[in-house]
């Protein structure tokens, strides 16, 4: 009885113990970030329920902020909406870290995936790349399938082979798409990371695609071709980073 009441005892203790440190982490936590000043915000809580800017706050305040470093306010300049929802925030965080302010020019969005799908034939490696008019470079660029998670965080292989479907027509094995990494597109201003992935096709299933027939209603594709992994245009930084982790996990 002596035994089991001091067994009882110290698991309640423990309990207690990492019940508190939580609290202290989460007030830690709150007390810079709870109190945030909201400048030029249509509908504040709607930013304040828009995940993205959820989990750039945990990490602020984890990362960058203390009774020294502080974060003085956020200036909405855009609320880009997907329906009801948020789905890009254009804002500025006035943060003073070690008496600097950082830049803090911030497009928040979420996560993303982007897949690369290959397939070898005669010792060789090609991969399948689509072509659309992207308006932030004024151009057409040879990019891999890729896509907005759009908030999914439970199924996001399920929401990659969506992207696969729609962008190139092809309906995948879901038990050959492979992760890889996952890494930011460009932290300097953008919290937007992407998952990466590679998926092994049949050679012969990219032979009667039609790019007409591909994409979203929003959405353009101009081309789809496959080629070579080593002569492959090199304009899409998904692409560069889904080469190199798929040529070490291969030659690995």
């Amino acid at each position: 009885m002596r035994h089991d009441k001091a067994l009882w005892i110290a698991t309640v203790s423990s309990i207690t113990l990492s019940l508190g440190i939580y609290i202290f982490s989460k007030k830690k936590y709150s007390k810079y970030m709870n109190g945030i000043k909201l400048i030029n915000s249509k509908n504040t809580n709607l930013i304040k329920s828009f995940v993205p800017f959820q989990e750039w706050g945990d990490n602020v305040s984890e990362n960058l902020l203390s009774d020294e470093n502080v974060l003085e306010n956020v200036r909405i300049i855009e609320e880009y909406k997907f329906g009801k929802k948020i789905g890009i925030l254009l804002m500025e965080a006035k943060i003073k870290y070690e008496n600097t302010f950082l830049p803090g020019l911030v497009v928040l969005r979420g996560p993303s995936c982007a897949v690369l799908m290959w397939y070898q034939k005669n010792d060789k490696i090609y991969v399948l790349m689509i072509r659309q008019p992207r308006v932030a470079t004024g151009k057409f660029v040879w990019e891999v399938p890729a896509g907005m998670l759009d908030g999914e965080t439970k199924n996001i292989k399920g929401k990659m082979l969506d992207e696969i479907e729609e962008e190139t027509g092809i309906y995948p094995e879901k038990e050959k798409l492979v992760y890889l990494d996952t890494c930011y597109s460009s932290c300097g201003i953008t919290d937007e990371k992407y998952m990466l992935f590679s998926l092994e096709i049949d050679p012969y299933c990219v032979l009667n695609i039609h790019p007409e027939n591909l994409g979203t209603k929003d959405e353009v594709i101009k081309n789809i071709k496959v080629f070579n992994i080593n002569e492959a245009p090199r304009k899409d930084v998904k692409f560069l980073a889904l080469k190199c982790l798929f040529l070490d996990k291969k030659i690995g």
